[in-house]
């Protein structure tokens, strides 16, 4: 940083360039350990200079205990060995940003003008700044990368967790899969200084995963007797059910499953368990439908399943001592599914006030059957 420093201002604006102006710069360490006592030296032109002001911040100048000093040239000119030196202890704390700074005077046609030099001095390594990343990928299915911007001082970077992921760290980023059945716990950062190991600065962050949210992908309706690609998460373990007449095509294990269509009208559930990749059991189903599926009348009857009232408006009721869960769907006239949902004995209660008045179609699934009544809705 270079000021210039006149007495008269006018008369070296008529001099011009004509007159090369002397340069003063600073030598010395730019990082700095608390306590460390180091020597700066300003560099002048010879036979130029007549004296040097020194004026440190964060820092002493053991010569005064000072943080100004003037030192002044033996014979009123420095010589080539005059270069003015001083030594200075730095703060004893941390994360700050002292300087030196150096203005050399000299006269130039019996008018004293100054060139002057700053020089900034990092004492230890500063506390770490922004940390961005607090929510991460699902378990094993992305990298989440955390960052800090560079920490003045430090030579490098060490990143840690608490949570067993892997850890790819480069610099200022942090690189983590989430492979572990844990969804909470902090991912911390070290800036470490080599030069001074006792100012190394960490921050520790909270991050919790997002679960592993349990589906299957594919059609909703394949054609008779087509073949068509399901698949669900990353994991292990897999166990593929296709609903009843519908043909298994690949071998169990997979993620993935190609399910063949029966050659007639049908509809069921393709149910798949799995262990996640963090080791977590899941399952998921989806229901599937030949195109030309039209919903069977089945009157349910008072021997497994009631459904009541009928027409409805409001609220939907299933009277069964059945176990386990059943599933309950509701189609329109034209086939299509929207409705489903899992209930049980003890949650028998069907809320269908978003439906339109009119015929639908409702289905039930329980122990590999599925039983079918039609519905009337009617607004009051």
């Amino acid at each position: 940083m270079k000021n210039l420093h006149l007495s008269f201002v006018f008369v070296l604006g008529i001099l011009g360039t004509a007159i090369a102006l002397p340069k003063t710069t600073i030598s010395g360490k730019n990082s700095v350990c608390p306590s460390e006592e180091t020597t700066y030296t300003a560099s002048m032109n010879v036979n130029t200079f007549k004296r040097c002001y020194f004026k440190v911040t964060d820092g002493i100048i053991l010569e005064n205990n000072s943080t100004e000093i003037t030192i002044y040239a033996p014979n009123g000119y420095f010589t080539y060995h005059d270069y003015p030196t001083i030594t200075i202890r730095w703060t004893n704390q941390r994360g700050t940003v002292g300087s030196v700074k150096a203005i050399g005077y000299y006269d130039i046609i019996f008018i004293e003008a100054g060139d002057s030099e700053k020089k900034d001095v990092i004492v230890g390594s500063p506390i770490i700044g922004q940390f961005t990343g607090s929510y991460v990928a699902s378990c094993g299915e992305d990298v989440s990368a955390f960052t800090i911007a560079p920490v003045l001082g430090a030579t490098s970077y060490q990143w840690n967790n608490t949570l067993g992921w892997t850890t790819s760290s480069s610099g200022t980023t942090g690189s983590f899969s989430s492979t572990t059945s844990t969804t909470s716990g902090t991912v911390s950062v070290t800036a470490i200084n080599a030069n001074c190991p006792s100012t190394n600065s960490t921050r520790t962050l909270s991050v919790n995963r997002s679960p592993s949210i349990p589906f299957i992908s594919g059609p909703e309706v394949v054609l008779p007797n087509y073949n068509s690609d399901f698949n669900t998460v990353r994991g292990s373990n897999f166990n593929w059910t296709p609903p009843s007449g519908w043909q298994n095509l690949g071998s169990q294990g997979n993620y993935y499953m190609q399910i063949k269509a029966p050659p007639y009208s049908s509809s069921g559930y393709i149910n798949v368990t799995y262990t996640d990749a963090c080791g977590v059991a899941g399952s998921a189903s989806k229901f599937v439908s030949t195109e030309e599926y039209m919903p069977e009348f089945t009157d349910l009857g008072d021997e497994i399943f009631k459904i009541y009232p009928n027409p409805a408006s409001n609220e939907l009721f299933i009277n069964t001592d059945t176990k386990p869960d059943f599933i309950v769907s509701i189609r329109n006239d034209y086939g299509e599914l929207i409705h489903t949902s899992r209930h049980s004995s003890n949650n028998n209660t069907l809320d269908i006030r978003k439906l339109n008045e009119g015929g639908y179609f409702i289905l039930i699934t329980h122990d590999k059957k599925t039983y079918t009544q039609r519905l009337i809705v009617k607004k009051r």
